[in-house]
């Protein structure tokens, strides 16, 4: 999927919603150029994330996750899964298999 720098609107993250995907996934453009994306589900026991400009907060058991995906606070143990993104004219496309 390929999401147009333009949707970021002034902010360096986005929660993109993809209909074949049970959770959204948070795109983060990176000052020096590259994007990460992470699914949106607690690795604690797979409750949807709140997306903030700092991180992620599970709203049921308090798990915080910085925005690399790592663990920063418990419950949850693992960090956030990732997908492979990749910056082509003016879009940043993330790699849904991964």
């Amino acid at each position: 999927m390929s999401v147009p720098f333009s949707s970021f609107a002034g902010s360096n993250v986005l929660v993109v919603r993809n209909n074949r995907m049970e959770y959204d996934i948070l795109l983060v453009k990176k000052p020096a150029g590259d994007a990460i994306a992470l699914l949106m589900k607690c690795t604690h026991q797979d409750n949807a994330l709140t997306a903030t400009e700092n991180g992620l907060l599970c709203p049921v058991h308090g798990s915080t996750f910085d925005l690399l995906g790592n663990v920063t606070k418990e419950p949850a143990l693992n960090p956030l899964k990732k997908f492979k993104t990749e910056i082509t004219n003016q879009a940043i496309t993330i790699y849904l298999k991964s």
